[in-house]
């Protein structure tokens, strides 16, 4: 499998789970919940 379908199907699950529970909206942050100036590798999600 490709990271590209890896991708695709993650986001399916993700869309199927909000549905089921009734969630219009997903925030992905880029920073740590400090809001750090440099955040560490492990907050970088994007």
């Amino acid at each position: 499998m490709n990271n590209t379908n890896s991708v695709n199907q993650r986001l399916t699950l993700l869309r199927e789970a909000m549905s089921f529970h009734n969630v219009s909206a997903y925030i992905v942050t880029n920073n740590d919940p400090h809001n750090s100036e440099y955040s560490a590798d492990h907050w970088l999600a994007r």
